[in-house]
């Protein structure tokens, strides 16, 4: 009799293995969003993908970026607009010439191109998830027209 019941328990607990991906993706835990750091490669993506490319660009050394980014792009409400884009992180100290290119003088920065690589709109400086979101949502429409 132990030995049915200690089967059952496993048979249990493999099952519960199998099941917890989909159980972190149905209650909102996915992984996060990835960030590429190369141009020309969103730039490939988005042509590939129709989908616009939103630059983030932002240095170590800039507090208002950090924020941005765990307070924004890492929360769970960013995660399904994040599928709607190509996301790219532009660190301004490491990339310099992409960064005059789009004239990124106030971070953070949030620019927008349409997948084939055009800007169509920016905004600067911290910005909350509500405002972030709404932004994104006007941009993704202006940017997909």
């Amino acid at each position: 009799m132990k030995k049915s019941l200690m089967k059952w328990a496993l048979g249990l607990l493999l099952i519960g293995f199998l099941l917890l991906p989909r159980l972190r993706e149905s209650t909102g835990q996915t992984q996060p969003a990835v960030w590429l750091t190369s141009l020309e490669e969103a730039l490939k993506t988005a042509r590939e993908t129709g989908k616009p490319i939103l630059i983030d660009f932002q240095a170590d050394w800039c507090g208002p970026c950090h924020m941005m980014r765990e307070q924004v792009f890492e929360a769970p409400i960013f995660k399904p607009e994040a599928s709607r884009w190509v996301l790219l992180a532009i660190d301004v100290d490491k990339q310099p010439e992409i960064a005059a290119k789009y004239r990124a003088s106030s971070l953070p920065m949030l620019l927008v191109l349409n997948s084939q690589g055009q800007p169509a709109l920016f905004t600067s400086g911290y910005r909350n998830p509500e405002f972030t979101l709404e932004f994104l949502k006007a941009a993704h429409a202006k940017a997909s027209s």
